[in-house]
């Protein structure tokens, strides 16, 4: 799972400033311990569980600011807000 990062127009195109960071790993599990008949939903289960305690810290710090240093090296107080995942 990646975060994307919006940066300025002036930055977009500079190698130094990433536009993406790794927030987690999420791996892929056979999940044999379950029917065939409950397969998919025990999946589909554990996939949003999952994903929600990697993304929960992100609402939390939309609701509440955080401190974060931006591009320019200074400490600002930000509202990171949590659009959209997009999967294959």
């Amino acid at each position: 799972i990646y975060l994307l990062v919006t940066l300025q127009k002036k930055n977009r195109n500079r190698l130094q400033h990433k536009q993406q960071v790794f927030i987690g790993y999420l791996p892929a599990a056979k999940l044999d311990c379950f029917t065939p008949n409950v397969h998919s939903l025990a999946g589909y289960q554990l996939f949003h569980h999952l994903l929600f305690l990697l993304v929960d810290p992100i609402i939390a710090a939309g609701q509440n600011d955080v401190e974060m240093v931006c591009v320019n090296l200074l400490i600002h107080q930000v509202y990171p807000i949590l659009g959209a995942y997009v999967t294959k």
